[in-house]
């Protein structure tokens, strides 16, 4: 019984845990959105559901011409389901801080 409940919670749940319960296509459609505007990269990026449609993101961005966080947040508004979003800004010093 608890092996059977133990491999179900994995089954549900794995995706969740692994990032992998958003699509390749959303999480690509994202990343242009963020990096289609100033000089903006992601240096790191984690989706995950929070609900039956609803998910939850924390985006590290690094850009020459930081914006204040709602700048980024108007970015995604193309992306109702994102349900919570943090957004983590880096000044980029250099002259390239983070390759396509």
């Amino acid at each position: 019984v608890i092996s059977r409940w133990a491999y179900s919670l994995v089954r549900e749940t794995g995706g969740i845990l692994l990032d992998g319960s958003i699509n390749a296509a959303t999480l690509g459609a994202i990343k242009d959105k963020i990096e289609g505007a100033l000089d903006n990269r992601i240096a790191d990026m984690h989706i995950w559901k929070v609900g039956p449609a609803h998910y939850a993101a924390i985006l590290s961005i690094v850009t020459h011409y930081p914006q204040k966080i709602d700048y980024y947040k108007e970015l995604l508004r193309d992306f109702p389901n994102l349900a919570h979003l943090t957004v983590e800004i880096h000044t980029c010093e250099g002259e390239t801080c983070v390759p396509r």
